[in-house]
């Protein structure tokens, strides 16, 4: 993973504000966590000050936070019984309130999965299906008559890999291969 330098510029882009944000969650706090005296090496005091002055300096869309994630960063750097340095909490705070002056409350805001440039985007799709023609007795009585022939709407896997699972305990190869 790339570490932040202090020649990097004045604002971020969406990517590197996910780069950032994964940096603080997923090499940062393991590290904080596993000190047993909660201290950090100097290189990572310096990268998480070039961080904070970086999210300082950029414009901040509700948008990029949703792509991004920052805020769930920022918010793990503020949450009680962690071993952060003040300095960083402090910091985080401010810049989560002047989010929140903006935005609104953000606690709520999740990854956008399903549209594009998300992770899940192209996985799936949903397509229209034919409705059958002789319904039963359950579809007669709750009078689904109407609505013979018309599509009903189904999602199809057909785009992801074969050699993923499609059942429970099914993980693409056979007993003795």
């Amino acid at each position: 993973m790339d570490t932040p330098t202090s020649e990097e510029s004045a604002t971020l882009s969406r990517d590197e504000l996910r780069r950032k944000s994964r940096y603080i969650r997923d090499i940062v706090a393991p590290v904080l966590a596993s000190s047993p005296d909660g201290i950090l090496a100097p290189h990572l005091l310096d990268n998480l000050r070039d961080i904070f002055a970086a999210l300082a300096s950029t414009p901040m869309t509700i948008y990029a936070l949703e792509y991004s994630r920052i805020g769930k960063a920022l918010f793990e750097i503020c949450s009680k019984g962690t071993k952060w340095p003040e300095e960083f909490v402090v910091r985080a705070e401010k810049q989560l309130q002047a989010w929140i002056a903006e935005f609104g409350d953000i606690t709520d805001l999740s990854p956008l999965l399903w549209v594009p440039g998300g992770r899940m985007h192209g996985i799936e799709k949903i397509q229209a299906a034919p409705r059958p023609k002789n319904l039963g007795k359950a579809e007669r009585i709750l009078g689904m008559e109407d609505y013979v022939g018309q599509p009903t709407w189904q999602w199809s896997v057909n785009l992801t890999d074969s050699k993923d699972p499609r059942s429970f305990g099914h993980h693409g190869f056979e007993v003795g291969e």
